[in-house]
C-alpha cells in the first residue's frame, strides 16, 4: 500500500529527522556499549548478530574516524561569496535570480 509524504508524512517529522536519526546512530551504539559494562551484560557472542562482535565494531570506529578525517581535509561546503552549484561548481553571475 502506498501513501502520500514518505518517511516525513505527520504530525512533527521533518525533511531533516531521518538524517539526524542516521547520524546519532554512532553515538547510540557507544551508549549501549557503556550500559552493557556498567550491567556486567554484554552481548558479543558468535550466537548472536554479527555486528555486535568486538572486530565490527571497531571497524565501523575506524571508518567513522576515516570519514571524519576525510570530511575535514576535503570541506564539500567550501566558504565562498560566491552563489555556486553544490552538484556541478558553477559558480551563478549577476544575472542569477535565486528566487525563481
Amino acid at each position: 500500500m502506498k501513501s502520500s509524504g514518505g518517511l516525513t508524512r505527520g504530525r512533527g517529522i521533518t525533511d531533516s529527522l531521518p538524517t539526524r536519526w542516521t547520524m546519532g546512530l554512532a553515538a547510540f551504539q557507544n551508549v549501549c556499549a557503556e550500559v552493557e559494562n556498567y550491567c556486567s551484560c554484554l552481548s558479543a557472542t558468535t550466537d548472536q548478530h554479527i555486528d555486535m562482535r568486538c572486530s565490527r565494531i571497531r571497524r565501523d570506529d575506524d571508518d567513522a574516524t576515516k570519514l571524519t578525517e576525510w570530511f575535514s581535509n576535503h570541506n564539500p561546503f567550501p566558504n565562498s561569496p560566491h552563489l555556486m552549484s553544490i552538484s556541478s561548481g558553477l559558480i551563478g553571475g549577476e544575472d542569477v535570480n535565486c528566487h525563481l
